[in-house]
């Protein structure tokens, strides 16, 4: 089996949001990934995220389809958020695949 195997991250706040964080505002850095967020204007050592966002900046990743990432919402929108990420179509089944990035979140 090639590619196509989907994985889920959770990340904790490390406490409770004062409002919950729609998937709309979990966003990678512009130009990283297909969902990528202009207002994300930090980066991997000076992440930043303007009111009601979580921003994710890229520092490292092996065979995951960047074109198929995007950062969720979690069930407990105040609690945290998840990452989807796939396989790189052309990595076999069982490869190694990791997302290593740092975030940033300003509460409303």
């Amino acid at each position: 089996m090639v590619g196509n195997q989907t994985d889920f991250v959770y990340v904790p706040f490390p406490g409770i949001a004062p409002a919950p964080v729609p998937g709309t505002n979990v966003n990678f850095a512009s130009g990283l990934f297909g969902d990528g967020d202009a207002t994300c204007t930090g980066n991997v050592d000076d992440p930043t995220a303007p009111a009601g966002k979580v921003c994710l900046y890229l520092s490292a990743d092996l065979n995951v389809d960047r074109s198929q990432t995007r950062g969720l919402d979690a069930r407990r929108q105040t609690r945290g958020f998840r990452i989807r990420f796939e396989q790189e179509a052309i990595a076999m089944a069982g490869d190694d695949k990791f997302l290593d990035a740092t975030w940033a979140y300003t509460a409303p």
